[in-house]
Parts: structure tokens; C-alpha cells; sequence
């Protein structure tokens, strides 16, 4: 006991030169608190959080923001900007532990052993899930660009258009063969103009017309009119339709922003009058029409881009994943560090007792874990041997 009286002494009077040499093993620790880094850290994981979750939420259509090429160019740099700083942050902290372990450190090897276990945790599971979204990717891609989805999408047109072309010989014929009647009645026009429109009326009825006009072209008026409705409005032929219509063949012109099909066709009996005839046709399916040939060129649009929308996709999808990976990997760190803090700290110690010096304690701060109760046993060892 003497002896150790006497070390103590000695060690108070002059200092252990092996304790000021071990010095650096203790404070290893503080390698792992690095000034700032852990605020900074915590700032970055959490706007990487923030970023990847509003990217993940724009992207699969849950926001009102429609994710167009601009906002996509956009989410990737903020996304670019993030992973890059998380990147240096987390390499300085690396290169710092890999430092410590070079010199041999107290905790060094274990943070070492830590940081790569939950990194490695954090990465597996979020490479497997990569795998699988770039195989389901591929797969949903494949059936809506199947032949299948194409002829589905290509019949949608195809039976609106047959519609109408129907539709376009209907009214060609009605108005060949109503002319036809209307010139051997030229006679019935010129003296019981009241007679021939009610013929005119009961043959359009009959066809399902929706209005007959005969016009004087050279004059450019109205001769005579029908219409089975009056909201019914009256536009003129374009004098180009009067042009190809003066050979005797009709001339089709509609529907256009309208659902309404517009014929003219020469009368041979008269000097310059033409027939002039509505046939109005479903609404619904112009509407259906246009909506159809809408997506059907959006949908080309898309094949044409399929490239470029998986690649858009996987640098999105990477872009997250990084995110999200970098941040379980800085987590992973900070706890390390603080999981490592109190073992270096009481292993510090027991190193600086052993060569000598019974005055070393161990900061244990408001802990009530089990180390530091080991601490508090520890610090009270040292005060009984001092």
C-alpha cells in the first residue's frame, strides 16, 4: 500500500510521462464529437427527409403539382444538392475514423465495426427494394405499351371515326338523291314555292336533316328553307365549297368544332342554285372522338419518350434512395458516436490508473444506463485508492 502511496505521490508531484504519452488514446473519443458536425448533420437528414418525401409525393400524383419535365429537372438538382452535401459531411466523418484508427485510438476499431454494420443494414434492404421497383418498372411499362394496350387505345378512334365517315356517306347520299328530286320539281318551285317546301320539309324529315336551304349563288341569298330546329343557325358555304360543287359532285365539309355535317351539292336544272343541307350527328361522340385522338397522341407521345421516362424514373427513384440511404448511414454514425463515447471514456480511464494516475475519472454526466453506473462504481474505486 505504501508503494502505491508512493506512486501517487510521485505521479501528483511531477506528472507520469506515460500518461501524457497515452493521452491521444484517451481523448480518441472526442475524435467522434466532432465541433458542429452533429448539428449540421441533424439539419441535413432532416431537409433530406423533407426534399425526398415532397419528391416521392409529386412524382406518384398525390399533390396538385403536376410533375412536368421542368419540376422533375428541378426536384433532381435540390435532390443532386442534398445527397452531395450529405456525401461530404459523411466522408470528412470517415476519413476522421479512419484517421483514428490508423493511430490506433481507443474506440476506433469498434465505431469502425458500428458504422459499417448499420450501413450495411441501411444499404441492403434499400438495393433489394431498388431491384424489385426497376423490375416492376419495367413490367408496367411493357403492358402499357403492349400491342394489346395499343389496339385498345387505336380501336377507341377507329370506331368514332368509322362513325362519322357513316355518317359523312348518309348525308352524300341524301343530298344526291334530294337533289335529284328537286330538279325534276323545278317547275313545282318556280310556281307553288308553298308546296315544294312542304315536300322539301317531309323528304328531310323523312332523312333525318336537320335543315335544307336552296341558295342562289350568283345573287347570294336564301331561295327557300327548312329546319327541324330553330336554334338552328345558318352559315354560309365558303365560295371554295361553291367551286367544287359546280361540277355536279357534292361537297362535305364537317363536323368540326360543332357536331354538325354540312353538304352542298349543285342543282343540274337550275342556272345557279345549289342544295344546301344539315345533318347533325351525336354530340357525345365528337366529344369522345376528341378526347380519344387527346390521349391517343399523349400515349405516342409517351412510347416515343420510354427511354427517357425510365431513365427520368431511375434517376428520381436513385436520387431518393440516396437520399434516404445516406441519412440512415449519418444516423448510423451519430449513434456510434454516442454509443462509443462512454466505453473510450471508462477504457481512457482504466489507462490512465493503470500507469499511475488514481486522480482520473469518468464523465457520466445524467446517464443512468449501465455504464454509467459502471462509471460512478469506477469513479468511487478511484477515490478509494487515492
Amino acid at each position: 500500500m505504501s508503494v502505491i502511496a508512493d506512486q501517487t505521490n510521485t505521479t501528483r508531484m511531477t506528472g507520469h510521462t506515460d500518461a501524457s504519452a497515452d493521452a491521444p488514446h484517451f481523448d480518441a473519443v472526442r475524435l467522434a464529437r466532432r465541433p458542429g458536425s452533429g448539428k449540421i448533420g441533424l439539419l441535413l437528414v432532416a431537409l433530406a427527409v423533407v426534399c425526398g418525401l415532397i419528391t416521392f409525393v409529386i412524382l406518384t400524383g398525390l399533390t396538385p403539382v403536376t410533375p412536368t419535365p421542368r419540376v422533375v429537372v428541378s426536384l433532381l438538382s435540390i435532390n443532386s444538392v442534398i445527397v452531395a452535401a450529405m456525401v461530404l459531411l459523411i466522408g470528412w466523418q470517415i476519413w476522421a475514423l479512419v484517421q483514428a484508427r490508423r493511430r490506433r485510438m481507443a474506440g476506433a476499431a469498434l465505431q469502425t465495426r458500428i458504422v459499417s454494420t448499420l450501413s450495411l443494414f441501411a444499404a441492403v434492404p434499400a438495393i433489394i427494394v431498388a431491384l424489385f421497383a426497376a423490375v416492376t418498372l419495367n413490367r408496367g411499362l411493357d403492358t402499357w405499351f403492349s400491342e394489346r394496350t395499343q389496339s385498345i387505345v387505336d380501336s377507341a378512334i377507329t370506331v368514332a371515326e368509322s362513325y362519322l365517315n357513316e355518317q359523312s356517306d348518309v348525308a352524300r347520299t341524301d343530298i344526291t338523291a334530294i337533289a335529284n328530286g328537286i330538279d325534276q320539281q323545278k317547275q313545282l318551285f318556280e310556281n307553288n314555292r308553298n308546296a315544294f317546301l312542304r315536300g322539301l320539309a317531309t323528304t328531310s324529315s323523312l332523312r333525318s336533316l336537320t335543315a335544307a336551304y336552296i341558295i342562289n349563288r350568283s345573287e347570294k341569298r336564301i331561295e327557300a328553307s327548312v329546319t327541324a330546329n330553330r336554334r338552328v343557325t345558318f352559315t354560309p358555304p365558303l365560295e371554295s365549297s361553291f367551286t367544287k360543287a359546280a361540277n355536279g359532285d357534292p361537297v362535305l365539309n364537317g363536323p368540326g368544332i360543332d357536331n354538325v355535317i354540312r353538304a352542298l351539292i349543285k342543282l343540274k336544272s337550275f342556272a345557279d342554285h345549289y342544295l344546301y343541307v344539315y345533318r347533325t350527328i351525336n354530340p357525345e361522340v365528337i366529344r369522345q372522338l376528341a378526347k380519344a385522338r387527346a390521349e391517343k397522341a399523349e400515349y405516342d407521345r409517351l412510347r416515343d419518350q420510354r427511354t427517357g421516362l425510365q431513365l427520368t424514373f431511375a434517376f428520381m427513384y436513385s436520387g431518393v434512395m440516396f437520399v434516404f440511404l445516406l441519412a440512415a448511414i449519418w444516423l448510423g454514425m451519430w449513434f456510434a458516436d454516442r454509443l462509443v463515447e462512454p466505453i473510450v471514456n471508462l477504457a481512457g480511464a482504466a489507462r490512465k490508473v493503470s500507469s499511475g494516475d488514481f486522480d482520473a475519472k469518468v464523465d457520466v454526466g445524467k446517464g443512468t444506463g449501465d455504464l454509467a453506473k459502471l462509471g460512478k462504481t469506477f469513479n468511487q474505486m478511484t477515490e478509494q485508492l487515492q
